[in-house]
């Protein structure tokens, strides 16, 4: 049989007595000239070839060789030696790789402390979102180059708050683990040490903040048997009214600016779509990842200027395409199906200027400020009114702020904020009397 054996760090410490034996039994060949890898194997008695870098020349050199050989790859040519083995595997010539040991295994002989057998390992080059859990710790590689690092410590920077403590692995030097504050981890001379071979960030469990999974575990246990009787209870029925408390809720926060209460009540938004969700699952309906596969494909199919070559001019060719886009995806709906399709639960102003959105795809034409104020005027100056031509006031009022470039619902609600300010202002009421 033949052999791949990855050297790693060429450290006698982390390297198994299988891959010892194997180097000493066979014939033995270098993927490339490295003096490290060399003196490590020259320490052990071990004198191996140096392969050619072409490609080709090693597999040729290989297919000559009647075996066993060994082919020992120096830190950091192992994703050549992947690609090589490929090769070997379509000329039909058999081997057996023998991989590095992997960076938790050198830490736990390392560590005089429990390193965690438990735990995510990612690259850092496919390092996203720390979407993981935290009932596992994250082991971040293959640093190997500055740019790559800063990318690493800004993503990380974006997900987790400054201070958070983050270790570094070592595994050549005396002390192999360095902890610090991700933001200590930012400065320059840092940065640097974080070049050295075999270097990685390790994030403990304990560290890590709450991310999608452990919220996505948190309703499902609120929802399975042994959980919240209450939760276990709602139904999308149920659960309408908050969804709508909610959002209003959330709107306040945003209005307001306040950015504790923004953070809570999003969270509370969220929580909303999570439930219904689970409930959806539960029945066989839909899950939580059919929500995001379908708003990120509709993100993407709905910004063709960003995703494919189609420019865009201004904000309003985006908006047109946008709602270009979404007719064809809806298909051919009649006038009738497209307006009462408009929520009945939206706010009386908002659905309003919806309709009149929506109508002028069927002949309702969006009119200036001008011919809206004519028809309010016109309806005030009425001496006797009917209570549909009140209705009529209110529609044409709210059409005519947006032909203005208003929203009437904020307007409304500015409004009546202002109002409560200038009562309380007012009132001789004293703080906390009952009005009623």
């Amino acid at each position: 049989m033949n052999y791949l054996v990855e050297l790693g760090l060429s450290d006698f410490r982390f390297l198994s007595i299988e891959a010892f034996s194997i180097m000493r039994e066979t014939k033995g060949f270098l993927l490339s000239e490295d003096t490290k890898a060399q003196a490590f194997l020259q320490e052990w008695g071990l004198f191996f070839d140096v392969l050619p870098k072409n490609a080709q020349d090693v597999l040729a050199t290989l297919q000559k060789e009647a075996g066993p050989w060994c082919l020992a790859v120096p830190c950091g040519k192992e994703e050549e030696a992947r690609f090589m083995a490929q090769d070997l595997l379509k000329e039909g010539i058999p081997f057996t790789l023998i991989p590095a040991p992997s960076v938790q295994h050198m830490a736990q002989r390392l560590s005089d402390a429990a390193v965690s057998r438990n735990y995510t390992e990612v690259r850092a080059e496919d390092l996203r979102f720390l979407e993981g859990s935290t009932h596992a710790d994250l082991w971040i590689t293959q640093l190997q180059s500055e740019a790559r690092i800063q990318e690493v410590l800004e993503r990380l920077g974006t997900q987790l708050p400054a201070s958070t403590l983050l270790t570094g692995f070592f595994p050549q030097q005396e002390e192999p683990f360095v902890s610090k504050p991700l933001e200590q981890w930012c400065l320059d001379g840092a940065k640097s040490d974080l070049l050295q071979p075999g270097a990685c960030l390790w994030l403990k469990k304990e560290d890590l903040l709450p991310g999608f999974m452990d919220f996505y575990e948190t309703v499902a246990t609120l929802r399975r048997p042994g959980g919240c009787p209450w939760d276990r209870e709602q139904t999308h029925e149920s659960l309408r009214r908050y969804l709508i408390e909610e959002a209003y809720e959330a709107s306040d926060a945003l209005a307001l600016g306040q950015q504790d209460e923004m953070v809570e009540e999003l969270g509370d938004v969220l929580l909303q779509v999570f439930l219904h969700s689970r409930i959806a699952q539960e029945a066989g309906a839909f899950s939580i990842w059919d929500v995001l596969r379908t708003v990120n494909s509709k993100m993407i199919q709905r910004h063709p200027h960003v995703f494919s070559s189609a420019p865009a001019k201004n904000t309003q060719e985006v908006l047109d395409r946008w709602e270009e886009i979404k007719r064809v995806e809806k298909g051919s709906k009649s006038a009738q199906e497209t307006l009462e399709a408009i929520p009945r639960s939206m706010p009386s102003l908002m659905r309003a200027v919806e309709l009149q959105k929506k109508a002028k795809h069927f002949g309702m034409p969006k009119e200036s400020p001008d011919v809206h104020r004519a028809r309010i005027l016109t309806l005030v100056q009425e001496s006797k009114v009917s209570r549909r031509d009140l209705g009529g006031l209110a529609f044409e009022l709210a059409l005519y702020l947006d032909a203005l470039g208003e929203q009437p619902e904020l307007l409304l609600s500015e409004a009546i904020e202002q109002k409560i300010r200038d009562l309380a202002q007012g009132s001789k009421i004293p703080t906390g009397a009952n009005a009623e």
